[in-house]
């Protein structure tokens, strides 16, 4: 049963993906325009009420089907339909398959460019989620990982500096990571948060013997 439910989840990559071998119009396949955020739709609510209704070990069949549609979606209806499902991302990084939390990761990026207020409201959850994905055995998870951080620290100065420490104490392992590429991300995530505590800095001016002064908070 587990096989098969297995074997279902990955299903939907097939269904959503530009197959050479099926589904495709050379094998007469019925292809129409916005078939994939029409397929979204109708599927992802039953989907969300599998997974909630599911035995704990049958949650990560429902997590994979659903990522599965997700990471094949256009950026931009990634944007628009991602903050309702933002729970289910949340619990699908800390999926034991792989494949389930790359595809998330790959879903989350666009998302932290213009984080919506839901997401800000789980920074603590993320933090949580992507710092522990910086260890991961998968070096592709490990840059993946390491790119949302530091997507994250352009969030609003406010939201994250709470977890700039938190942060930067973990950046400090993927720095000795033994990939090249793995370290060049740590570098750069790890710059772009060093700096978050200055970007909060204030300039005041006072105007003093009508020179104006100039004051960093």
């Amino acid at each position: 049963m587990t096989t098969w439910a297995i074997l279902a989840a990955d299903g939907f990559s097939l269904l959503m993906t530009d197959s050479v071998d099926i589904l495709n119009r050379s094998c007469h396949a019925d292809v129409r325009i916005m078939y994939r955020q029409r397929f979204f739709s109708e599927n992802s609510p039953k989907l969300v009420q599998g997974f909630n209704a599911a035995r704990q070990e049958k949650k990560p069949n429902y997590l994979k089907a659903l990522s599965n549609i997700v990471e094949k979606l256009p950026k931009q209806v990634q944007v628009t339909e991602l903050p309702a499902l933002l729970s289910l991302l949340l619990e699908a990084l800390s999926c034991p398959d792989q494949g389930v939390q790359l595809s998330t990761l790959s879903c989350l990026q666009p998302v932290l460019v213009d984080p919506p207020p839901a997401l800000i409201q789980q920074l603590e959850a993320l933090f949580s989620r992507l710092l522990a994905l910086t260890s991961s055995p998968s070096m592709n998870m490990r840059i993946a990982s390491l790119r949302c951080i530091k997507t994250i620290s352009h969030f609003p100065v406010h939201e994250v500096l709470p977890f700039r420490a938190r942060v930067l104490r973990a950046l400090a392992r993927p720095l000795d990571d033994r990939k090249r590429l793995v370290r060049r991300e740590a570098v750069q995530a790890r710059a772009e948060w060093y700096v978050v505590e200055k970007s909060q800095r204030l300039t005041v001016t006072v105007l003093c013997s009508n020179d104006p002064v100039l004051f960093a908070l």
